[in-house]
C-alpha cells in the first residue's frame, strides 16, 4: 500500500509556527495596498490568501496543485472572503492569471532551501505576469553557515558501529547504517538550536537570493571560517534570513523556534581544530538534498 504524504498535518505544522505566520502577516498589512493584484504562490491552507483580502486588496489569485485548496476555499467562504479570493488548482507553471501582478507572495522555501523549486516558480510570474514594479514577499533570502560542535543522530549511529560495541568489531556496520540513515533522511539533518552556543567560529553569508534579479541555483558556494576556541569540529550548521519587507526579517537560525530549523552537515568523525585555525567550507547545493555534497579542509 502506497504511503500517503501528510498534507494536513503539515499545514498544520506551518500554521503552528507563529514565528513564520506572523512574519507574514506583518508583511502583508504592510505590503498590501487597496488596488493591488495579490498572487499567492502556493497558496495550501490559504491563510496569506485570506490576509491579503481582509487587507482589501482589489483582488488575490490563490494557486495551490493539492487537494488542500477545496478547504481553503470553503474556508473563504466560512470568512465571507470568497468575492476577493480566485482559487486555481493547477501547477503554478501553467496558471495564467487575466491580469498582471502586483504583490507577490511566495512561501517555497524548503527544510533545504532550494527543494521546492522556488527559483523557478518566482521566476516563472515575475518573467510573465507581473508589473514592473512588482513587490515580492519574500524580496529575498539571504544563507548563512557557522561550524559547530554538535551531535546529531545520524553522527552519532555512524560513530556507534565503530565503537566496539561490547568488545566486537562491528565497523562493517557502519556504511551501511550511513546508507539508511540517507535513505529515511536523517542525512542532512534537521537541528533545532536553542542558541549560538555550539557554534566555534562567527557564522558567515555564503549566498543571497534576489528574487527581483537573475534567479540561477549556485553550482557552488564555498567561505573560510576562523576558529574561535578550541573544539571538536562535527560540521556545518546553514539556515536563511528572509526579507519580508523594510527591516521585517523572518529567520531560521538558532533560537528563531520555527518549523525549519537548521540543516546540519555533519562530519562522520570530529576534527580536533584549535583557536585562529582556518576551516574552508564548500558546498555544492542541490534541489534534491541527497545530492547534497560538501568538503572541509583545515589549516593553521
Amino acid at each position: 500500500m502506497k504511503k500517503q504524504k501528510l498534507l494536513y498535518r503539515q499545514h498544520e505544522i506551518l500554521l503552528r509556527d507563529k514565528n513564520r505566520t506572523l512574519a507574514y502577516k506583518k508583511a502583508i498589512e504592510k505590503t498590501v495596498k487597496k488596488n493591488d493584484v495579490v498572487l499567492d504562490l502556493g497558496c495550501g491552507s490559504g491563510i496569506f490568501s485570506f490576509m491579503a483580502a481582509q487587507k482589501g486588496c482589489a483582488k488575490v489569485y490563490a494557486v495551490e496543485n493539492t487537494e488542500i485548496i477545496r478547504q481553503a476555499k470553503e474556508t473563504a467562504l466560512s470568512n465571507r472572503l470568497e468575492d476577493k479570493i480566485e482559487f486555481h488548482h493547477t501547477d503554478i507553471m501553467k496558471f495564467i492569471p487575466d491580469q498582471k501582478i502586483d504583490v507577490l507572495i511566495h512561501e517555497q522555501i524548503g527544510s533545504f532551501i532550494w527543494n521546492e523549486d522556488m527559483l523557478e516558480k518566482v521566476k516563472y510570474i515575475r518573467e510573465n505576469f507581473a508589473e514592473k514594479k512588482i513587490k515580492i514577499i519574500p524580496a529575498g533570502i539571504d544563507i548563512y553557515a557557522a561550524p559547530v560542535c554538535h551531535k546529531n543522530t545520524a553522527d552519532m549511529s555512524y560513530a556507534f558501529w565503530g565503537q566496539k560495541p561490547y568488545g566486537f568489531d562491528f565497523s562493517n556496520f557502519q556504511n551501511m547504517a550511513l546508507i539508511e540513515n540517507i535513505r529515511n533522511g536523517i542525512y542532512p539533518a534537521i537541528l533545532n538550536l536553542k542558541n549560538r552556543s555550539s557554534f566555534i567560529a562567527g557564522e558567515k553569508r555564503i549566498h543571497r537570493i534576489d528574487f527581483r534579479k537573475t534567479l540561477q541555483m549556485p553550482e557552488i558556494l564555498k567561505t573560510d571560517f576562523k576558529i574561535l576556541r578550541p573544539a571538536g569540529f562535527t560540521g556545518i550548521c546553514v539556515y536563511f534570513k528572509a526579507h519580508l519587507g523594510s527591516r521585517l526579517i523572518l529567520e531560521s537560525g538558532p533560537g528563531s523556534n520555527t518549523h525549519w530549523g537548521q540543516i546540519f552537515l555533519f562530519r562522520f568523525r570530529g576534527l580536533p581544530v584549535n583557536k585562529g585555525d582556518i576551516l574552508s567550507f564548500i558546498l555544492y547545493p542541490d534541489t534534491n538534498p541527497l545530492k547534497w555534497k560538501y568538503h572541509f579542509s583545515t589549516k593553521k
